[in-house]
């Protein structure tokens, strides 16, 4: 059975923010962002522990471990079976109408529920050992609180597709991620106060005080600030040369404006700041003015 990405993975990364009213329309993708990442991580979870229990039954000094494989990754789901965590495309189990989800309750006539001895997660595992690769089996399932029941051809799986799958969800972690820090980056540039926004798309953290200077909470993307590296979380220390620690008349955020503000189109602003507490610089050039770019 040749490894193929999981059910799980979409491609979402080129959504479009074409929404009439962008907060909501970005709220809407992170949210699905998000949902995405924690199957993406049930995915890995439950592609690691497989692997896991695939060394162990290799034997000593090998990781060539083959059996039969119904194409589920198979989580812990209470005491009445096990759940399906993800699903290889393509594979048995999907072939015959399984879906992510399920709760297997028996392989043939194996009931899978807990007993004294032995969890429902481990009677999988034996009922896995008992099959051969070709056999048909009856799985039954509950989907929703009904049962059902599917005739599965166990397929072969081997170490290698379990690691192919493992790299296809881990890629969309990181994927997923990237994108997710744009777009929260956007959202808090909708939703922050015109006075924590500047010209040089950064939005300026003003929940709190620093008394030497001002943390940057988000910069936007494709904006000034961006194309010369600054990132959430840096702290803006200097501009020109000119600190921004804070004056009993004039707190540093202050002078951040004032300093930007009177920097003219087609200036570079140099800006010196901190990051995880180590000192940098940058050069910032200032854009033509107009509206804000959108977010």
């Amino acid at each position: 059975m040749k490894a193929l990405p999981l059910l799980l993975i979409s491609a979402i990364a080129n959504i479009a923010v074409a929404d009439p009213a962008p907060g909501a329309q970005l709220q809407s993708q992170i949210a699905a962002i998000q949902a995405e990442m924690q199957a993406a991580g049930h995915d890995v979870s439950g592609l690691v522990r497989l692997q896991m229990w695939m060394d162990q039954h290799a034997g000593e000094g090998s990781k060539s471990w083959s059996g039969a494989s119904l194409g589920i990754v198979a989580a812990y789901s209470g005491d009445e079976g096990v759940r399906v965590s993800a699903l290889v495309q393509g594979g048995p189990a999907g072939q015959a109408g399984i879906r992510s989800g399920d709760t297997i309750t028996a392989i043939g006539a194996s009931a899978l529920a807990a007993d004294p001895l032995m969890m429902p997660i481990e009677k999988y595992r034996a009922s896995l050992d008992a099959l051969k690769s070709g056999t048909p089996v009856t799985v039954s399932y509950l989907r929703a609180g009904v049962p059902g029941h599917a005739t599965v051809v166990a397929g072969a799986l081997d170490r290698a597709e379990v690691q192919s799958q493992l790299e296809s969800a881990q890629t969309v972690l990181s994927v997923d991620s990237q994108r997710l820090s744009e777009l929260v980056a956007k959202d808090m540039a909708l939703r922050s106060p015109p006075a924590a926004r500047t010209m040089l798309g950064i939005v300026l953290d003003t929940t709190g005080v620093i008394p030497d200077g001002v943390r940057v909470a988000a910069v936007t993307p494709g904006g000034p600030a961006n194309a010369a590296g600054l990132r959430s979380g840096d702290v803006i220390m200097a501009i020109d040369g000119e600190s921004l620690a804070g004056r009993s008349d004039s707190p540093p955020i202050a002078v951040f404006h004032r300093l930007t503000e009177s920097a003219k189109p087609g200036d570079r602003v140099k800006l010196e700041y901190s990051r995880a507490g180590k000192p940098a610089a940058t050069e910032i050039r200032v854009p033509a003015a107009g509206p804000e770019p959108p977010v």
